[in-house]
C-alpha cells in the first residue's frame, strides 16, 4: 500500500509511521494538488488494481476490497468501479456514479445493493468520483494517469471519460463503494467559481469543436441574461424555500472570471490531450528516487 501524503499538517506522517509502519509513505514537500499526488502513486503501485481513496473517504467493510476484485473479473471490458456514499448528506442506502452533461455539468446515477447490470450490483455510468474509485492500473498508464493543470475538481471526470474513451466500461457498485465524509478542511472557499473553470476546461480539451461552439454559446447566453432574470430567480428561491447564496448574485462574474482563466490557457489545455502525465520529467524524477511497491492510495489535505 502507498499513501501519498500532499504537505497535510494533520499529523498523518506520524499516524502512519506508529500504526502501519510497513505502508510505503510519500511525504510531498509542498502541496500539488490531487491529480499530481495520485499520478506518483500510480507510479509506485505495482499490483493489477489502484483503488483510490481520499483522506475524507473510507471503506465501510473489511471485504470490499475482494468484492471490488470479484466484481472487476466478471468483465473484461471494465475499466473503473467503486462509488460514492455520500454520507455528508445523510445518504447510506445508495452509492452514486456520475453521469457527464452536454455543457460539462454532471448528474448522479445511483446504485443501490443488489441491483444493476445482470444482478451483478454494477449500474453503467460515465465515471467515478476519486474518493472512491477501483481502476485497472494498466488502463490508468495507457491514458497517461491524472491531467494535473486541473488543480481543484474535473480531474477524475477527464479521467474516468478517458478510461471510458479507450475503450473500457465504467460502473458504480454500492457493494465496493466508499462512505465520503467531505471533510470540511480540504473545501475550498470559492468552489463555484472552480468548478466552473474545470467545466469549461474539460469541454475545451476534450469537446469537438461543435460542441465547445454550443457549449460556449449557450454560457454566454447565461452571463448576459444573468442580472437581467436575477430578480425572478431570488423570488422563485424564495417562494420554493431555496437557500439563497453568495453565488445566487455573483454567478455572472465567477463564470466570466473561468472564462478569462481558460483563455489565458487555452494553448496548454489543447497540448494536455496528448500529454501523458506520467512520463513527464518530473515524475520521471519521482519514479528514480523512490522504489516502486504496492497498491495506491492519495491522500490530500
Amino acid at each position: 500500500m502507498v499513501v501519498v501524503d500532499d504537505h497535510s499538517n494533520d499529523g498523518t506522517a506520524e499516524l502512519v509511521a506508529a500504526r502501519f509502519p510497513s505502508v510505503r509513505f510519500v511525504d510531498n514537500s509542498v502541496d500539488h494538488g490531487p491529480p499530481y499526488v495520485r499520478n506518483q502513486g500510480i507510479l509506485l503501485a505495482r499490483g493489477e488494481y489502484l483503488l483510490f481513496l481520499d483522506s475524507d473517504s473510507e471503506l465501510p467493510r473489511p471485504d470490499t476490497i475482494s468484492t471490488l476484485v470479484k466484481s472487476m473479473s466478471l468483465r473484461p471490458t471494465i475499466g473503473c468501479i467503486g462509488g460514492e456514499i455520500p454520507v455528508y448528506n445523510g445518504v447510506q442506502d445508495r452509492a452514486h456514479g456520475r453521469r457527464l452533461r452536454f455543457r460539462g455539468t454532471t448528474a448522479a446515477v445511483a446504485a443501490a445493493p443488489g441491483v444493476g447490470v445482470d444482478r451483478t450490483g454494477l449500474v453503467p455510468c460515465d465515471y467515478l468520483a476519486t474518493c472512491g474509485c477501483f481502476v485497472r492500473r494498466e488502463s490508468a498508464l495507457r491514458i497517461g494517469g491524472f491531467d494535473p493543470h486541473y488543480g481543484f475538481g474535473g480531474e477524475d471526470v477527464d479521467f474516468g471519460m478517458r478510461v471510458h474513451d479507450s475503450g473500457y466500461e465504467n460502473y458504480v457498485l454500492y457493494e465496493g463503494a466508499a462512505l465520503h465524509h467531505k471533510s470540511p478542511t480540504a473545501r475550498h472557499p470559492d468552489e463555484t467559481y472552480l468548478y466552473q473553470r474545470t467545466r469549461i476546461r474539460f469541454i475545451w480539451k476534450n469537446g469537438s469543436a461543435w460542441r465547445v461552439a454550443g457549449v460556449t454559446a449557450i454560457d454566454l447566453v447565461d452571463l448576459v441574461t444573468f442580472y437581467p432574470l436575477l430578480p425572478l430567480k431570488l423570488v422563485a428561491k424564495l417562494l420554493l424555500r431555496r437557500r439563497i447564496a453568495r453565488e445566487s448574485f455573483t454567478g455572472a462574474i465567477l463564470l466570466f472570471r473561468a472564462y478569462l482563466w481558460n483563455f489565458e490557457r487555452f494553448a496548454q489545455t489543447r497540448a494536455a490531450r496528448n500529454t501523458n502525465f506520467l512520463e513527464t520529467p518530473e515524475m520521471t524524477t519521482f519514479v528514480r528516487t523512490h522504489k516502486p511497491r504496492g497498491a495506491a492510495l492519495s491522500k490530500s489535505p
